[in-house]
């Protein structure tokens, strides 16, 4: 199919060709691959490994090194005159299997935030076997404004009618420039997230969703190296470790559908987003959320293979549960962001992490370590007078039901938050963060969640179309002793 992206292995791609012959038996079949549109040459004539010739029939293997659009040449090594192309693009690169429920769906379906020119070499499936969008097996197209005269990501709302699928602007633009402009090579997004799925009910050996990757892979040649997982809403309210056992089981399971290891294959989580406590995710609960969120932290920061791709507790969810356009472009910047930089390519967009810290009299001071920033602000720029998102508690209260009263909160530094309490404990503390369902909302129990800019803490990294950096990571409570 034309715009095919084959994954890359390394840096390369042994690539299977085959073809048809007339009268005359072909002695040996060579190829090589030129650029698409220029016809300059990438690889030279190369006679095909395991060749195949017979009853009108070729085929045979190539190592093409990964980049694109590409277009393939074959000719008999006996007449090198008579040489015949391949009639589709195609390019070798990064396979991005993108899953969960809602909130990761609607980065490829809506959000016209911003209106991105797509880059050339992004490409997502754009029909199958006659139903639509989404099912093998596929044809392809490009994804967001298709005006290869602009540089990707310039924004232009007058030109939406350039959309390339017809439709509102895909909010992953974003997440593929950016792969496409680091690595340089093509990038097929494939995004198989279903709304309101659960992960024990959907995902797992045997279910719907994963039926649905299984066939999806299949289809895309049985390979990928990049996976982003943003889902958990349908599950609030499941215990940590027992989330975090369904996530190991996922893994798992995509390694081996990969042929992949923990090194080759990497899962960038994507934590919850905020909801009211008026959805019927929330239960009416006001922490449920932060169980959920506590899981994708310990996952990404546990198992070998995953990282923490972006945090999104700061978003706008008008309708209680789903972010808005803007912070649907925020967050598929910063997941982009986030493997590049496991790549030693560029800042990450994982945002600044708590590791610690220690107490004197009524002050807490947290250690913070950077994921790629060099300092710290609230989201209107300043020292973060107001805010919100953090829980004391006394070291003995394990259930976290009674937090204790934060008097004032302080941005120190680079690496230093500090809380003030009203009354200095005994001892010992315990402090989270992001652990209720809408740490930055003044109103928890409104439908519509109002993110307030300057009650969350930011890096300095900078995020493509963002006023602000990149969302400090959530945390579970950590024990931090003083005087």
């Amino acid at each position: 199919m034309d715009y095919r992206v084959l994954q890359r292995v390394g840096n390369s791609k042994v690539v299977e060709f085959s073809g048809g012959y007339g009268n005359v038996t072909p002695a040996q079949i060579e190829a090589r691959v030129v650029d698409y549109t220029t016809g300059a040459q990438v690889t030279p004539w190369t006679a095909l490994s395991n060749p195949s010739i017979g009853n009108g029939l070729w085929s045979g293997q190539l190592n093409t090194p990964q980049g694109g659009w590409y277009r393939i040449q074959v000719r008999d090594s006996a007449r090198p005159a008579g040489v015949v192309s391949g009639a589709t693009r195609w390019g070798v690169g990064i396979i991005v299997l993108m899953c969960g429920q809602s909130n990761m769906f609607n980065l490829s379906v809506s959000g016209t935030y911003g209106y991105p020119t797509g880059h050339p070499l992004v490409v997502e499936p754009a029909s199958g076997a006659g139903v639509g969008p989404g099912s093998p097996p596929y044809t392809y197209r490009r994804v967001g404004l298709t005006n290869d005269n602009w540089p990707p990501n310039t924004m232009n709302k007058s030109q939406q009618a350039g959309l390339s699928n017809g439709k509102t602007m895909p909010g992953h633009v974003h997440l593929g420039n950016l792969l496409a402009m680091s690595f340089n090579v093509p990038v097929l997004l494939l995004n198989k997230a279903k709304s309101g799925s659960k992960i024990d009910a959907v995902w797992m050996t045997g279910q719907s969703g994963w039926n649905d990757v299984e066939l999806a892979v299949a289809a895309v040649g049985s390979d990928f190296e990049l996976v982003y997982w943003l889902q958990g809403e349908s599950n609030s309210g499941m215990a940590r470790a027992v989330m975090v056992g369904h996530l190991n089981t996922l893994y798992s399971q995509l390694k081996t559908l990969s042929g992949r290891n923990s090194d080759t294959l990497k899962m960038g989580i994507i934590s919850l987003g905020p909801v009211s406590l008026s959805s019927s995710y929330s239960g009416a609960s006001d922490t449920k959320f932060g169980e959920i969120r506590a899981a994708h932290v310990e996952f990404a920061s546990n198992t070998p293979g995953a990282f923490f791709a972006a945090a999104t507790h700061d978003s706008m969810a008008s309708d209680g549960v789903h972010m808005g356009a803007m912070y649907q472009a925020r967050t598929g910047a910063k997941a982009a962001m986030s493997y590049i930089a496991l790549k030693g390519r560029g800042p990450s967009g994982a945002g600044p992490r708590v590791t610690g810290g220690a107490r004197t009299g009524v002050d807490i001071d947290l250690d913070v370590q950077q994921a790629g920033g060099t300092a710290l602000a609230d989201g209107a720029g300043g020292n973060g007078t107001a805010l919100r998102g953090f829980r004391v508690f006394d070291a003995t209260d394990t259930t976290l039901a009674s937090p204790l009263q934060i008097a004032s909160t302080m941005i120190l530094g680079p690496d230093k938050i500090r809380l003030r309490l009203a009354v200095a404990p005994a001892g010992s503390v315990l402090v989270d963060y992001g652990m209720t369902n809408t740490p930055h909302s003044p109103d928890p129990i409104s439908a519509a969640i109002t993110s307030l800019s300057e009650s969350a803490v930011y890096d300095n990294v900078a995020v493509v179309n963002s006023p602000v950096g990149c969302l400090l990571q959530p945390f579970a409570a950590i024990h931090i002793t003083g005087s």
